[in-house]
Order: C-alpha cells, then structure tokens, then sequence
C-alpha cells in the first residue's frame, strides 16, 4: 500500500522553559505523515509530496523525514528558495500560537515542479492521498485548480483521497475564497476532517447534523467532525458515530493535536479497521501529543496498534 500526504514542511522554533529555542521540523500534513507511519509500519509506504531548497536546511530536513520513516520519492527540490519557518508560542494552558516566515517557502511551487517535470499525481499509484486546506492555501488559484482536478483524477483510477479544512486565515485572500476552494476539495475526497468552528466560520453551518450533510452527494463521505466539548461524531455508510471529549491530562501544548489525530485515524483505516477502532486510537494519539511540547512526540508513545 501507498500513502501520499501533500503539503509544506517548515523549520519548527518552540520555546523551552528556560527561554531557549528547540528547532525542529513540522507542518499540517507531515506531522499527520509521521504518526500514520508510526502506526503503519513496514504495511504502507507512507510519502510526503513537497517541494525543498537545495540549502543546508533543506538537507537536513530532508534527513529528517527519512529518519522519521518517511519515503522521499516525492519530495522535489529547487535552488530557487528554501523552507519556511515558524515560530510557537504557548500559553499557561498549553494553547499555541504562531508567528510565520513562509512568503519564500518553495513548497509553494510545488504543482509548477511536478509540471515541469511531467508528473501527474494521478499516475503515482497511491491508495490514499491527503491534503489540507493549507496545502491550498499556500498556493496560486491557477495551481489550486491543477491540484483539485488531479486529485479527482486520482480518485476516479481508485486512490482514497482525504482532507481537512484546517483553514488558517492569513493563507487566504478573504473568507470566501477560502470556502470556495475548501468546498471544491471536498467535492473530489471521500474521508473529509472537518471542526464545528471551521464550518461555522466558513460556511455559517448552525448545527453538528449540517456539517456532518455538509456536501450530500451521490458518493457516501466519510466525515470525521471535530465538535470540541461536543467530542467527535463520524459519518459513515448512514450511520452516525459518538465519541465523548475526554480532557487530556497535563496538557502541554496543543501543536498537532488535529494533525496527529487525522494520520492516526487514516492508519488505523487503511489497516482495515472499523471506524470505532478508528476514532479511539486516533483520539488516543492525540491525547498524548498534547502532554509533549512540538509537534512530534517521542516514537516509543506512538506505535503500531
């Protein structure tokens, strides 16, 4: 099996108790790469689709991705630029917030890389694809609407293909171009991660039953709603699934708590299990990445279920 995740990595800086600064890697789609591969294993080659500099930074991320188990095959680079970088702040409850140096980031020339090269994401032979709104965000309309209609092609030759909103404003022209293009992503994706709040904001959704019908289709969508202390319902073949909010204890920081439980969700899936099996282990996971600071948490936490 296949999974291709497709996005921006960025330079991690978060600050430590004694003032210092850690670096690290992490962004949206490869924090969620990481923790389905830990779950993983040797089942399902797991790839991050980006683009990187050819700089000494660029190298070492590259490195990291490799020792984090990640394959490498579809990470492109360019001497046109570098990585971006972002920087976490935290509050004493463990909320996060973010300053962002990205506007250089050559991940955000990645469909004009793959054009350039003649690659097409349909023709990579994946069994799922995932995507976020920030995958979008950080690009052109034009290589929104190359990446929307590869996708769909994807899907027709029977890739799963997976996304969550994960709308970060400052990405965006205004509000509705935003809603455009999520709604468009949508469209072509078949296990979609959205919150209450996101649909809220985006789309004026009044209640957990409108965001869980979002997008009626022919097609059944699998839609993993984030509620907050409402907890988590799943749409899936008609039915719907609860699962209560459980607090984590200690929280440390809420860095990749929604990226950690999408990878570990679409593991746990794309190894065949059920959609309760799912929901728990992802919930699990994301319970213990929020006791650690950064985004990645020790490996030995976060294993094969």
């Amino acid at each position: 099996m296949k999974a291709i995740f497709i996005g921006e990595c960025m330079v991690e800086l978060s600050t430590l108790d004694n003032g210092l600064l850690q670096k690290s890697f992490a962004g949206d789609v490869f924090n969620s790469a990481v923790y389905m591969k830990r779950l993983v294993g040797d089942k399902c080659d797991v790839s991050l689709l980006t683009a990187i500099g050819e700089d000494s930074i660029s190298h070492e991320m590259e490195v990291f991705f490799n020792h984090q188990g990640l394959s490498t095959d579809t990470v492109f680079k360019t001497n046109d630029g570098t990585v971006g970088l972002y920087l976490i702040t935290t509050d004493d409850n463990g909320e996060r917030s973010f300053s962002y140096w990205r506007d250089n980031s050559v991940a955000r020339q990645m469909m004009d890389i793959l054009a350039a090269k003649k690659i097409e994401i349909s023709e990579l032979n994946s069994d799922l694809i995932f995507f976020t709104g920030i995958s979008l965000g950080i690009l052109t309309d034009a290589s929104r609407e190359i990446l929307i209609n590869q996708l769909s092609t994807a899907r027709k030759k029977g890739a799963k293909i997976a996304f969550d909103p994960n709308y970060r404003p400052q990405l965006w022209e205004t509000k509705e171009v935003a809603a455009k293009w999520i709604d468009k992503a949508y469209q072509v994706s078949d296990i979609i991660f959205p919150s209450f709040d996101e649909q809220q904001l985006l789309f004026g959704t009044a209640s957990i039953e409108k965001c869980l019908n979002h997008h009626p289709s022919e097609d059944e969508k699998e839609v993993v709603l984030k509620a907050g202390a409402d907890g988590m319902f799943v749409k899936y073949q008609h039915d719907i699934i609860h699962r209560e909010f459980i607090s984590a204890d200690n929280v440390v920081d809420t860095t990749a708590a929604g990226d950690s439980f999408d990878g570990s969700y679409l593991a746990m899936r794309i190894l065949g299990h059920n959609v309760s099996d799912s929901l728990e282990k992802a919930a699990g996971v994301a319970a213990k990445v929020v006791t650690y600071p950064g985004a990645i948490i020790p490996e030995g936490l976060t294993r094969e279920p």
